[in-house]
C-alpha cells in the first residue's frame, strides 16, 4: 500500500520523500507524514507532526488545544507525542475506496485542523471572516459542536 499512496500523492502533484520508514510531503507550508504500517495494509494514517511545541509555561495550553481539537474537529485526532502536538487522520480501508479522493480529503481536513490550532493560539483572523472554523456551513462541515458523533 505504501507504493500506492506514494503514486497517488505524486499524481496529485506532491513531491514525496522518505523520512525514516515513513513518507513525507508538503502542502501549504505544512509537513505531512504518511505513517505506513506494514503489519496492517488496511490502515491508512496520515499526520501533521509537531503542529505545536510549547514552552514550559505553555504546557497547559497544549493540553487545552489537544482537548479542543479532539472534541470539536471531526475525523482528526490530536495527540501529544514527545511534548509536541501532532494531528492524525486514521482510517480503516474496506476496499473499493477512491483512494485519490480519500487522500485529498484527508489532506484538506488535516490542514483545516492545523489552521484551527493556530486560531486557538492566536485568535481568529480578523481580516478573513471565513477563517471562523467553528461555523457549521453544511452537513459535511469539518467542525460541528452539536453533532460530534454524526457521520
Amino acid at each position: 500500500m505504501k507504493e500506492q499512496v506514494k503514486n497517488i500523492l505524486e499524481e496529485l502533484g506532491f513531491q514525496t520523500e522518505s523520512v525514516h520508514e515513513y513518507l513525507g510531503f508538503e502542502y501549504e507550508g505544512l509537513h505531512y507524514l504518511y505513517l505506513y504500517n506494514p503489519n496492517d495494509e488496511d490502515f491508512l494514517n496520515i499526520s501533521i507532526p509537531c503542529v505545536m511545541a510549547p514552552d514550559d509555561e505553555d504546557e497547559s495550553m497544549l493540553l487545552r488545544i489537544e482537548d479542543q481539537i479532539n472534541s470539536k474537529v471531526k475525523y482528526v485526532k490530536a495527540n501529544i507525542w514527545d511534548d509536541r502536538l501532532w494531528l492524525f487522520y486514521e482510517r480503516e480501508l474496506f476496499g473499493g475506496e477512491n483512494m485519490e479522493e480519500l487522500i485529498t480529503a484527508i489532506i484538506f481536513r488535516l490542514a483545516a485542523a492545523a489552521s484551527f490550532v493556530h486560531e486557538l493560539i492566536d485568535g481568529p483572523d480578523e481580516e478573513n471572516p471565513s477563517s471562523d472554523s467553528t461555523e457549521d456551513d453544511s452537513d459535511d462541515s469539518l467542525y460541528d459542536d452539536n453533532n460530534l458523533m454524526d457521520d
